[in-house]
């Protein structure tokens, strides 16, 4: 998907949010968007308020936009990245199943798939809930980080 495909349908989605929730639409907002949609890589909320600052946007109004961005589920966040202190963000542009194995010594983050474990959680049965999708990380050390020890 082109960097415009995936900010118009990102932007989309945060449209409808603001409008159920009866928010109004801003170009902080929008320009911290476009940063998600314009380079595919994950953001620490200070790597976005250092590239914010230089359009005059605080740091207060970027980690408000993340928090509504969050809650659109427009970007979702990665806990206990980066020896687990830090929360990272990445664009939530999938509506399918994913699996992040998260390193927690070198913070590389690597998508894997396991159709087993998809199968299982596709199985079960939920009392008043329908199943669409799933995302689960899984920490830990990989094999270049235990091999160094």
């Amino acid at each position: 998907m082109t960097h415009d495909n995936l900010y118009i349908e990102a932007n989309r989605r945060l449209n409808r949010y603001l409008t159920d929730k009866g928010k109004r639409r801003s170009m902080e907002r929008n320009t911290i968007l476009r940063l998600f949609c314009g380079e595919k890589k994950r953001w620490s909320a200070n790597e976005l308020v250092e590239v914010a600052a230089e359009q005059q946007i605080s740091r207060a109004t970027v980690y408000n936009a993340l928090q509504t961005l969050v809650e659109a589920q427009v970007v979702r966040p990665i806990y206990g990245a980066y020896n687990t202190r830090q929360t990272i963000y990445e664009l939530n542009h999938t509506q399918h199943n994913q699996l992040q194995i998260v390193c927690t010594k070198c913070h590389r983050i690597t998508e894997v798939k396991d159709n087993v474990l998809a199968e299982m959680v596709s199985k079960k049965k939920y009392t008043n809930f329908r199943f669409s999708h799933f995302v689960m990380n899984i920490y830990g050390e990989c094999k270049v980080c235990r091999k160094k020890r």
